[in-house]
């Protein structure tokens, strides 16, 4: 039991998920009924402008994807560096046909992709980025090292690069680094930090900048956790300017999982188990100034996905809590899931396109759970069983867009 608590609830620096937009993009029904249109900033729906890249324009919204999952043990529980490539029809039917490969192995985190969906990439718990060419079925780079220690991957939208979010202190290496992705191979080169930061946990896309979750940001006040920065429509983290900031949590005790742009608020997850202060949400009004509104207790939170419908809610999965809840950004209120025997919940992942907008993949130890997002609630629409042992809990986890 110890084993799978550790597999699902505790958050290695490398193995965080991600939950961003992109720069320049405008059953049972436990949860509220707030449907109401917002200017979300992390909207990614079809009707956004793809930027310019060799990887930047979109496949068919509507077609067979591919969702990577990782399978970080054996059936001995000793370490795997074996990954399930399952399939997902048009219709948002998940099976696995047994396609393996073999690549770095991640305990957990978000799978990203090139907004083609041609290669998706992945940080190890060695602090690597795995690189597998979904349209070829090869595995580009097992282990790319950088120089960095990769916690999170932000795909940027012209698929030509990747940014990479290094969790340390800034004399070890801490901030965000560029790398660059060949339009031919697929190959990383290139890592450049563009931005030194302490402790620095997730960064999401504004329209001509970013947030960035993580301490001692250059102009930043002592304290801060949160910084907006702002390029002018130039390229991004070239001559950024710190434009404001805010202590979201107001200690230092946050163990930051994820973090999610959802209408006009900034969310970010904390699991500290052992601060002594409960595990909570932080909740940011995004306006003129960035403005810290009172936190939300929810147990283990470890991944938020924004719901489709331009709204405040974001689906929470509850690790420890066995569970999911919708948490309302705009009133701090939370309403539970119905969802049949959740077991350690914890990256979550949803397709954003298309007629499966709001279709949710989540890693747990029975397999992998689906879930559908809408205005009207969320429906459980139960768990695909990558087998019996050890060998079968799944980890990591994407699905292409």
């Amino acid at each position: 039991m110890l084993l799978l608590l550790a597999l699902a609830c505790t958050p290695d620096p490398d193995t965080s998920t991600d939950r961003t937009g992109k720069p320049g993009d405008t059953s049972d029904t436990d949860d509220t009924d707030d449907t109401s249109d917002t200017d979300d900033t992390s909207d990614t729906d079809d009707t956004s402008v793809p930027a310019e890249g060799c990887r930047a324009t979109p496949a068919a919204a509507d077609r067979e994807r591919a969702v990577l999952v990782s399978l970080p043990y054996t059936a001995d529980a000793e370490r795997s560096d074996v990954w399930a490539v399952l399939a997902l029809s048009t219709q948002g039917v998940l099976t696995d046909p047994g396609t393996r490969v073999t690549m770095g192995r991640a305990s957990a985190g978000e799978v990203v992709f090139t907004p083609d969906g041609t290669l998706a990439l992945a940080a190890t718990e060695r602090g690597a980025v795995v690189v597998y060419d979904v349209a070829n079925g090869t595995v580009v780079h097992s282990a790319y090292d950088g120089g960095f220690y990769a916690g999170r991957i932000v795909m940027d939208p012209s698929g030509e690069a990747a940014w990479i979010i290094d969790g340390n202190w800034v004399n070890n290496g801490g901030g965000v680094y560029r790398v660059d992705i060949d339009c031919v191979t697929g190959e990383l080169s290139g890592p450049t930090r563009v931005l030194e930061a302490k402790l620095p946990a997730d960064l999401l896309w504004l329209d001509g900048g970013a947030l960035l979750v993580g301490l001692d940001v250059p102009g930043s006040a002592a304290g801060d956790d949160l910084a907006r920065l702002s390029w002018g429509g130039g390229d991004p983290f070239v001559e950024s300017t710190f434009v404001d900031g805010a202590d979201a949590f107001g200690d230092d005790d946050a163990v930051v999982t994820d973090a999610a742009l959802v209408g006009d608020w900034v969310l970010v997850a904390d699991n500290s188990e052992f601060s002594g202060v409960p595990t909570r949400i932080a909740r940011v009004r995004l306006g003129d100034t960035l403005t810290v509104e009172a936190s939300v207790a929810i147990e283990d939170p470890m991944s938020l996905v924004p719901f489709p419908d331009g709204s405040a809610r974001v689906l929470v999965a509850s690790g420890y809590g066995d569970a999911y809840f919708v948490l309302d950004a705009e009133t701090g209120s939370t309403s539970a899931v119905t969802a049949s025997r959740v077991q350690l919940p914890s990256t979550t992942v949803a397709i954003t396109r298309g007629e499966l907008d709001g279709l949710v993949f989540g890693s747990e130890v029975g397999g992998v759970r689906q879930l559908r997002m809408s205005a009207e609630g969320v429906a459980d629409l139960g768990v695909l069983s990558l087998g019996e042992g050890l060998d079968a809990l799944p980890g990591a986890i994407g699905v292409a867009p």
